[in-house]
């Protein structure tokens, strides 16, 4: 396993990024929003799912450093959801998906894993990068 430096500060703007990428919460318009692409997530799962992926794209910047011209997190995009694994019984057992993040032309995968929680309420949800598509 390979271990990455990254600082505080850089952590910190990375999380502001994903946060103001992420929009108003209490924005109507933007609440209703769905991402493109067949979810089987809501739209506030949505978000939340985004902002941990808008999260390691920022770290995913930090890692290159300052000698390399980078793609910032402002220009990506998610352009693509799929699910690749249905769940068994709907809104009791986990399903995953597959998200496409268009960086400045070069297309990275995500694999997140929606496992919903009915004692407590909600879905969890674990957020990875895929290897290839």
């Amino acid at each position: 396993m390979r271990g990455y430096k990254v600082s505080i500060g850089t952590l910190a703007a990375c999380l502001f990024s994903a946060v103001v990428l992420a929009g108003d919460p209490g924005d109507e318009q933007e609440s209703l929003s769905r991402l493109p692409g067949v979810s089987g997530a809501d739209s506030q799962l949505q978000r939340g799912a985004a902002n941990m992926i808008w999260i390691l794209e920022g770290i995913s910047i930090a890692r290159q450093g300052n000698d390399v011209q980078t793609c910032v997190l402002e220009e990506r995009r998610i352009i693509n959801t799929e699910v690749l694994k249905l769940p068994k019984r709907p809104g009791k057992s986990p399903w995953v998906e597959k998200w496409t993040v268009d960086r400045c032309g070069e297309l990275v995968y995500y694999s997140i894993k929606f496992t919903p929680t009915p004692k407590t309420g909600g879905t969890e949800f674990n957020v990875s990068l895929m290897d290839e598509e």
